[in-house]
């Protein structure tokens, strides 16, 4: 299966499917020079049709502007079959200003998917899953099919 890595960062996960004998696209403007990924801006590369099996994002959605977000989503509503997107839900956050990222609204992010012909097959926003430290915050884990 085709599978995009869109904000892959180092690829630790883009390696981790290419195991699985998944045929992977890593996508980072930041990422290595010699990490073989895609190092070009997402609004570049949505500028153009890329067919994938399944789009997958962790922890980018919160690091992007709600207007490259929807982008996105209209993107994948023409070039994937699947999207997989796990990022920092709104949810028992106050914003301050020592935290940079955008906090995504779980209830809005699933309009988004459904308004672009997506089927949202598992929708979960909890803690519990993305440990780190002390830090335990309210994630979004989302499936979308069309």
């Amino acid at each position: 299966r085709a599978i995009l890595d869109m904000g892959c960062g180092n690829g630790r996960d883009t390696f981790f499917f290419d195991v699985l004998d998944n045929h992977v696209t890593g996508l980072d403007e930041f990422a290595p020079e010699d990490s073989g990924f895609y190092r070009t801006r997402i609004e570049e590369f949505i500028g153009e049709n890329h067919l994938f099996n399944i789009l997958y994002m962790r922890f980018l959605l919160h690091a992007i502007d709600d207007k490259l977000e929807s982008n996105i989503v209209e993107w994948a509503s023409r070039n994937v079959e699947e999207v997989y997107v796990e990022c920092r839900s709104d949810k028992g956050m106050v914003p301050d200003d020592s935290h940079q990222r955008r906090l995504i609204n779980g209830d809005k992010l699933k309009l988004k998917f459904v308004s672009a012909g997506f089927d949202v097959k598992y929708f979960a926003e909890s803690t519990g899953f993305a440990l780190y430290e002390s830090e335990n915050p309210v994630i979004i884990r989302l499936v979308a099919k069309r």
